[in-house]
Parts: structure tokens; sequence; C-alpha cells
């Protein structure tokens, strides 16, 4: 995974990692998260200390050392001294793995910040693209819930012309919804019109007028492209 790397620069194209790091560690990997806010030059930085006082008291077992920082707010303002102040602290505490995430920033937009953090630590850039993909989120929906390969094919497509799902958290959130709607039976595209034509579905309201016309489409044919 990360090997004898210090660091991997982990991107997903979308806002919320903290489930993408989940995943990427495995599920019985340890792993405590903290936002490094962006702080200008001429006011105190107080980040390192916030850092530590995150981080002390964590149960760590030796083998799950890992501290998830979201340095999204620094693309942009690696050369900044307050940053190489960041990189080289956590140089020296490298007795911890750690996963920079960068928000929705794209692997073009980060390549300076990862740069300036390969000056102090060893890393390498790990690119997650399964929920701006299509193609990735229907065989991962197919793969982790109960629905047909038609059904996820179609939720996938939904989601990501949307441009509006955030992370796996609310991935999980729309999908426990629609299955408990489903009465714990699989989904299928019959189950899937009529749960999200509820007026209090939130996956209907998530999708809007683009489920509708979407089922219009695809109403009495096959829909199948994975």
């Amino acid at each position: 995974m990360l090997n004898k790397n210090d660091f991997v620069l982990l991107v997903t194209g979308v806002t919320n990692n903290d489930e993408a790091v989940k995943c990427f560690l495995g599920g019985n990997a340890q792993v405590v998260s903290f936002k490094m806010r962006y702080t200008p030059p001429y006011d105190k930085f107080k980040e390192l200390k916030s850092f530590q006082l995150k981080t002390k008291y964590r149960p760590f077992k030796p083998r799950y050392e890992y501290v998830a920082v979201d340095v999204s707010e620094w693309v942009g303002h690696e050369e900044e001294e307050y940053f190489e102040t960041a990189m080289k602290f956590f140089h020296d505490h490298s007795d911890v793995k750690y996963i920079f995430t960068v928000g929705s920033n794209s692997r073009e937009a980060i390549q300076e910040l990862y740069i300036k953090a390969s000056m102090y630590m060893r890393g390498s850039i790990t690119e997650d693209r399964t929920l701006i993909r299509s193609d990735e989120l229907g065989k991962h929906i197919h793969s982790n819930y109960r629905i047909d390969k038609q059904s996820a094919t179609f939720l996938a497509d939904l989601f990501v012309k949307s441009n509006r799902l955030h992370g796996y958290a609310m991935l999980n959130m729309m999908m426990s919804e629609l299955l408990e709607q489903c009465n714990g039976n699989g989904i299928t595209m019959s189950e899937l019109s009529r749960c999200v034509s509820m007026e209090d579905s939130f996956v209907g309201l998530f999708c809007g007028e683009t489920f509708k016309e979407a089922m219009d489409i695809v109403k009495g044919e096959e829909y199948e492209r994975l």
C-alpha cells in the first residue's frame, strides 16, 4: 500500500474524502482525519498545534498508524512558508504514515503540492476515480449493494452527470435509503422508479428532473453498459 513511502497523495475528484481514505486503507485500518486550514502569511499559524491535539490521544496500533490530512486549501499556496513548515513537521513525525487528500482538485492541479511534499518525504500519487467515472461507479454499486447490473449502471450515470456526488458517505446513504424503501429486496429498475417517485426520497430530490428524463429514455429498453 504505502510500502516504504512516508505519504500518499490521494486524488479522487470529490470533495469529501474520509470514506475514500478508508476504502484505500482497507476496513481494518485505524485512521484519524485532520483538515489543515489555510493560514495567510500575516496570520499566526496554529494548525500544527491543532494537529497535535487531534492526534495525540488516538489509540493507534503499531501497524495501523495512519493520519489523513486534508490539504485541499493549500493547493496554489505550496510555496508559502507555513506549508513548508508543515511538511518539515510531518517529516519529523514520520513514525506515522500520511494520506494527503486534496478535495476535488485534479491531478494536474496538485502537481506543485506533490513536488513540495516530496522534498521532505518519500511519497506517491494514487488516483481513485470511482465516484467520477460512470463505468467504475456502476461496477462499485453492483458489487457492494443488492442491485442488478442494469439499475447499477443507470444510477451510476445519473450520479456522475449530476456532479453532486461528494463522497462515499453520500453514496452509501442514498443506496441504503433505496434498499430500505425496497423492503430489503434487491433494487431493480421497476423498484427504482417506484422508490424515487416517493415525495420524501432523497435520491429523487438529488436527481430531480434528470431521473424522470432518464427513465423516459430507457423505459422498455435494455440498458447495458458494463
